[in-house]
């Protein structure tokens, strides 16, 4: 099975593949839930499974709703959402 995401969307693979969950906890609270799910939405499904397992469970079943119901974004979206969590990333490295 190939992965679908739109070119260009996986921003945050390699910098997200090197952090700790805790890092990436804090990151989830920096980052509003619509900026979330779009660039959760253009990550490829290792990525999507390391941040689902720093959702609680509540949390983690709205997205699979959303992605299940909702149409995907379109790629400059995704870009800037990441970049969103990019921000919030730099953000916590700073105050660290």
């Amino acid at each position: 099975m190939t992965e679908t995401y739109p070119e260009g969307t996986n921003l945050l693979e390699e910098t997200f593949r090197h952090l700790t969950n805790r890092s990436i906890q804090l990151i989830l609270r920096e980052t509003d839930e619509e900026n979330f799910i779009s660039a959760f939405r253009g990550s490829s499904m290792k990525l999507q499974k390391r941040l689902c397992d720093n959702l609680s469970d509540s949390f983690a079943l709205h997205l699979i709703n959303v992605c299940l119901n909702e149409p995907m974004p379109d790629a400059d979206a995704i870009i800037k959402a990441q970049h969103v969590m990019f921000s919030a990333y730099h953000k916590i490295m700073a105050s660290g």
